[in-house]
């Protein structure tokens, strides 16, 4: 698994900070960011298209339950 590239980073922690996602959540779903281009090159889906976001979020939903936030 790969680091996320600082300006994608950059604008999901934006986008969390504005869906008012709490600080202490935060790691969790930048710790699933990482995933997503892994899955992309897996499933040779690409990574520009709003349908690998969702073929994502199902394949996320698919997978046993994650930890519950703290």
């Amino acid at each position: 698994m790969r680091e996320t590239p600082p300006a994608p980073a950059s604008r999901f922690d934006s986008a969390m900070v504005a869906a008012g996602i709490a600080e202490n959540h935060r790691p969790y779903f930048r710790r699933r960011l990482r995933f997503y281009p892994d899955f992309c090159r897996k499933y040779q889906q690409d990574s520009t298209h709003h349908s690998s976001l969702t073929a994502f979020d199902a394949k996320l939903r698919d997978q046993a339950p994650c930890q519950t936030p703290p």
